[in-house]
């Protein structure tokens, strides 16, 4: 019972570093400050997505849905530029220092609070840019269908057509 009274604090105390050194590592980060081993930037960005987990977990059995609103659009806004950053398993991208890995870990956050909150999903929608909503949604897409790439169908050939 104590981390009802505890996990708020360390939220409000710690969460926007959090999310700013998740963002900093998911996307930009080689580019700024020179190169880091790939383990490690992973390492990071797993452990900020944990806390970002623990704490929609916690807002989501103990805060009201405003906050918890409030708390998704701002995450929805950090993951959407990872995943612009990074792209996913079925789209390539032309940053050089890029892991699918983490746009997929995105991906998978926000297919998580579609499939538990969906209202306050689709409020959070309405709150993003332009540009974060179009990659969210197609981060959700992505997720939902197994990351199939939707290549064109190639048409059959009649080897009947080609008698002499």
């Amino acid at each position: 019972k104590n981390h009802q009274f505890l996990l708020p604090r360390i939220v409000s105390s710690i969460g926007a570093q959090v999310l700013n050194l998740f963002k900093s590592y998911g996307s930009t980060y080689n580019q700024q400050k020179g190169s880091l081993d790939k383990n490690k930037r992973s390492l990071v960005c797993v452990n900020c997505m944990k806390f970002v987990m623990l704490t929609y977990q916690f807002m989501v059995s103990e805060a009201d849905s405003h906050d918890e609103q409030i708390f998704l659009a701002i995450v929805f806004d950090v993951l959407s530029t990872i995943v612009l950053y990074n792209g996913l398993p079925n789209q390539a991208t032309t940053n050089a220092d890029a892991d699918p890995a983490l746009g997929r870990m995105c991906a998978q956050f926000f297919v998580h609070v579609l499939r538990t909150s969906p209202v306050t999903f689709k409020a959070c929608m309405g709150e993003l840019s332009e540009k974060s909503r179009a990659s969210l949604e197609t981060s959700v897409r992505a997720e939902m269908s197994g990351y199939i790439r939707n290549e064109p169908t190639r048409k059959k050939l009649n080897i009947k057509s080609f008698r002499r």
